[in-house]
């Protein structure tokens, strides 16, 4: 269930980028180029297995194992993994609802990580939630957003 609820996300979110315009442009494409690894979603692993990514597996507290992409920076755009396609968004829970906010682990890479969420496409904003709101109905799925949350949340405590 979880790989064609990923396969909704990504038809939902498919032409939506931070800002109506080229984000890339603003700090030459910094998110591809930098030498960093992608978490996939439970079921992820299954849809983007055939693309030629470099995956490994790693140990999420809270969770258990999960895929992750060793990013090269070139990837089919129809094909790229689901924290790549909702940066530098993430989830976010107040008061019980699910929400999103500027994920404070991109500020390294993403300028837009640093301004208001405010600054971004509204559509956007809209679709990335609904797609979060979708997927935390899988029971494996929001056990992962859980332990994403939480480690989003110490970070943020360390790097204010």
């Amino acid at each position: 269930m979880s790989a064609a609820l990923i396969k909704s996300a990504y038809k939902i979110l498919r032409d939506l980028t931070p800002l109506k315009s080229d984000c890339g442009r603003l700090c030459d494409k910094a998110c591809c180029i930098s030498d960093g690894i992608v978490l996939l979603f439970p079921g992820e692993y299954e849809l983007l297995k055939h693309q030629d990514y470099k995956f490994s597996k790693v140990e999420l507290d809270g969770f258990g194992e999960v895929y992750l992409i060793m990013c090269s920076g070139i990837c089919n755009r129809d094909y790229r993994p689901l924290s790549c396609r909702i940066f530098p968004l993430t989830l976010s829970f107040n008061k019980g609802d699910i929400s999103v906010k500027l994920d404070a682990r991109g500020r390294h890479v993403c300028k837009l990580a640093h301004k208001s969420i405010l600054s971004l496409d509204k559509e956007f904003l809209r679709a990335v939630k609904k797609v979060l709101i979708m997927l935390y109905r899988d029971d494996n799925i929001s056990k992962y957003l859980d332990a994403i949350s939480k480690i989003e949340d110490k970070y943020t405590k360390i790097i204010p």
